[in-house]
């Protein structure tokens, strides 16, 4: 439609250059004629040149409202995610550090793969400590006992502080009036001495009031500071006779087989044990003390405590940090890994804190959290008395083959929640 209305406009300047050709040949009276025949067709040329100006502006607007939405549409999908629009570098908008300079696109690819390094670094830790849970273990055991248990009163001495130092007196040299500038023969001079003398005397005397009364309340402020901090230490000394007889009521239960002691300490000692992060156990204990015999249930986290990343990579050419997946055959085996390790680490901190008279064997269920009413699945069960586990080689075998030789019943694939029949 645009193309004919600009042939029509060719058109139309042809006629024109032509009827100025004819009328350089014609008489007035006719090229008058010709004017007004004229006046139409350049209003009409006018009109098309008018028409087509406005569309081409409207185009170009239209393209330019376009690109601004696109541009508007990707800084809203990068602030989503937390990044910054590579736009906005030469902007300004990212300071350089507290000097508030913009950065530059080179610094803007370096900070963006120093993140990806770091990322990369966190999830290579947190797999590490997933893959080295035995390892720890072995080489961090537990010192629980009741006497870490107890709390140390240790008192803390007193610091007053400026309160401890007495405000200096006010001296009656510092109110001397001024010597005089006239001689004492001088008539009104003695009188003005004597007023001068009355007037530091009466400003002796107010400092000397002044100084009385902020003396009398830092000696008051000195008192209350020292009743608080005597009160503060006997609180704290209160809690800690509190704490440390309920341990000693604990420890007395404890050497008597008491099965709420027992189960109590064994908690203590499951719970004094660090776990990578994303590992939360929650145990449920039954002490038997006809059998010395502890059961410990728990509830072990899914596989989704097993980084799903292997490393972080930043592209430049998409703006983008992207991942590099961790294969699901690698998944299942550094997971059914994870159960195995919890329940030997379990059997380790166990042996290692309860005494051989008060427990001499440990059954242990591992299980998968399931929500209510389905049941939850046994991903591992073993029982294990303290000579068995005194014989095993624990630093020469892997965890695996500790298991087997405790005739522990392991699921075969705990990545996929198959049971096991508990023991």
């Amino acid at each position: 439609m645009a193309g004919g209305q600009a042939a029509r406009a060719v058109q139309v300047t042809r006629v024109d250059r032509g009827a100025r050709a004819v009328r350089s040949s014609l008489p007035p009276a006719r090229v008058r004629q010709l004017r007004r025949v004229a006046r139409p067709l350049e209003a009409v040329r006018q009109e098309q040149q008018r028409r087509i100006w406005q569309r081409t502006a409207a185009k170009r607007a239209a393209r330019q409202v376009e690109t601004e939405q696109a541009v508007l549409e990707r800084e809203q999908r990068l602030r989503e995610i937390g990044e910054t629009p590579p736009g906005n570098r030469e902007n300004g908008r990212r300071g350089n550090g507290d000097r508030g300079e913009p950065e530059t696109y080179e610094g803007y690819v370096r900070r963006r793969n120093a993140e990806a390094r770091e990322a990369t670094v966190a999830v290579g830790a947190r797999s590490a400590a997933l893959d080295d849970l035995w390892t720890t273990a072995l080489a961090s055991p537990l010192h629980v006992s009741f006497g870490s248990l107890r709390r140390k009163v240790t008192a803390e001495p007193f610091d007053a502080g400026d309160l401890a130092t007495p405000l200096a007196e006010p001296q009656p040299e510092d109110f001397q009036p001024a010597g005089a500038t006239l001689p004492s023969w001088v008539p009104g001079q003695r009188a003005a001495r004597e007023r001068a003398r009355q007037a530091a005397y009466a400003d002796y005397r107010q400092a000397r009031a002044e100084h009385r009364a902020a003396e009398f309340d830092r000696v008051r402020r000195l008192s209350v500071a020292r009743l608080e901090h005597q009160q503060r230490e006997n609180a704290i000394a209160a809690e800690a006779n509190a704490h440390n007889a309920t341990v000693d009521r604990l420890r007395a239960g404890y050497r008597e087989h008491d099965p709420g002691a027992v189960e109590e300490f064994a908690r203590i000692v499951l719970s004094a044990r660090s776990w990578p992060d994303g590992v939360m156990l929650r145990w449920r204990l039954t002490y038997r003390p006809d059998y010395c015999q502890i059961d410990a249930e728990c509830d072990l986290p899914g596989p989704e405590i097993v980084p799903g990343v292997r490393r972080y990579r930043y592209v430049a050419a998409a703006d983008a940090i992207r991942r590099q997946l961790v294969p699901e055959e690698e998944l299942r085996r550094r997971y059914d890994a994870a159960v195995e390790q919890i329940a030997l680490v379990a059997l380790f901190d166990l042996f290692h804190a309860l005494a051989p008279d008060v427990v001499d064997v440990v059954r242990l269920d591992g299980r998968l959290s399931a929500p209510p009413p389905e049941p939850e699945p046994p991903l591992v069960s073993v029982a294990a008395a303290r000579s068995e586990w005194d014989a095993l080689p624990l630093r020469a075998e892997p965890p695996a083959d500790l298991l087997r030789r405790l005739d522990a019943r392991v699921s075969p694939s705990p990545y996929d929640a198959v049971p096991v029949i508990p023991w």
